[in-house]
């Protein structure tokens, strides 16, 4: 779609000038999704991958306008999904396939989200180190994350929010500092202190967090093509 504006003074009777403003639109060739598949998605089937999609034909649900916007977060949603689902090192891009009836003045997409599922993580053990305010039995019960049970990343982290806040309720101060990467996954430390030590706690992670320097900034999904 394109848009232009133009303008001029018109002096009308008794010397009084008045500006007209015209706005032209050029609608162009509406954009319409014409199908949507999945490729390499071996774990999980297109039903179950087309829940977290919007990106879909015309029908009872959907308009059928194709966004780049809306293709944008349904492949993050996807990428999502599996990391949930134990497949930290997932890796989704899209194919974007158009085809043009002049007739009717829209652009039918054919999209593919392709899929690289990487391995598959399960949790092995989950061990506490310097665990205070909270007995071992008590600490296990708030993780999602459990021997046997599917890799998340959000999952641990859910879970350190979960400890740290039921810690702090008891008064034990608690943060969390990135120590590292095992496998590209991130690894946090968590440091407990005892009640009333707030200020010392924060003393101890930013000197640890200072000196290992192994902080990464978070990776965003490549700008999409038209």
């Amino acid at each position: 779609m394109w848009v232009t504006m133009k303008s001029e003074t018109v002096t009308k009777k008794r010397g009084r000038k008045v500006r007209i403003v015209v706005i032209e639109v050029e609608e162009g060739f509406r954009s319409m999704v014409a199908g949507l598949e999945f490729s390499g998605n071996r774990t999980f089937d297109r039903e179950t991958l087309m829940k977290d999609v919007l990106s879909r034909p015309s029908g009872l649900m959907s308009s059928g306008a194709f966004l780049k916007q809306t293709l944008s977060e349904d492949v993050q949603a996807v990428a999502a999904f599996y990391r949930k689902n134990g497949f930290p090192n997932v890796k989704v891009t899209d194919q974007v396939e158009w085809t043009t009836e002049r007739e009717n003045r829209i652009r039918l997409a054919r999209i593919v989200i392709h899929v690289d599922e990487g391995a598959k993580f399960t949790l092995g053990s989950v061990r506490f180190s310097g665990l205070q305010g909270l007995n071992h039995k008590d600490a296990l019960a708030l993780l999602s994350q459990k021997k046997g049970g599917l890799y998340s990343s959000e999952g641990v982290a859910e879970d350190e929010k979960k400890l740290s806040a039921a810690i702090s309720e008891k008064g034990y101060p608690h943060v969390t500092v990135p120590m590292g990467f095992v496998k590209r996954l991130p690894v946090g430390l968590s440091i407990f202190g005892a009640a009333g030590r707030d200020i010392a706690i924060m003393r101890i992670a930013g000197i640890f967090e200072s000196a290992l320097q192994v902080r990464r900034k978070p990776g965003f999904l490549p700008t999409l093509e038209n």
